[in-house]
């Protein structure tokens, strides 16, 4: 995978889950309870239901072709996250890690990541306490 194909997919997934604060569950107890899919439906998002508090939402995007979020929420957290590119489709090159470092200084709230799978992915974990209509 090119580096510059690389950023872009960084860059869009960001905007996936830090652009789409529907996404992420509002409570005032911590719990989320099932928000998340109420959430979910008034961003006109259509999603699968995995338990009660786990959904994932199946996106087609230009850039980054089809991909699937999932937003799950517990212990007083929304995590969102996405998988971009499996292990096998990433050539792990010096200037790919350097990409990788470069990108989560620059996206504080995003942790951009090879999973344990090497595979890579984006997430956003978001303290559902602090998040309000306002925020929202």
């Amino acid at each position: 995978m090119r580096p510059n194909r690389i950023l872009t997919l960084l860059l869009a997934a960001s905007w996936v889950c830090l652009g789409s604060p529907s996404l992420q569950a509002e409570t005032s107890n911590g719990s989320c309870g099932g928000k998340e899919q109420r959430l979910l439906k008034e961003a006109g998002f259509t999603s699968n239901t995995h338990s009660e508090t786990t959904y994932s939402v199946d996106l087609d995007r230009k850039n980054l072709g089809k991909f699937r979020v999932i937003v799950a929420c517990g212990s007083g957290l929304v995590v969102t996250f996405a998988i971009l590119a499996k292990k096998s489709a990433i050539q792990k090159t010096p200037r790919l890690m350097e990409i990788l470092l470069f990108a989560n200084h620059e996206y504080d709230r995003a942790k951009i990541l090879l999973d344990k799978d090497g595979d890579l992915a984006v997430r956003v974990d978001t303290p559902v306490r602090l998040i309000d209509a306002t925020q929202l």
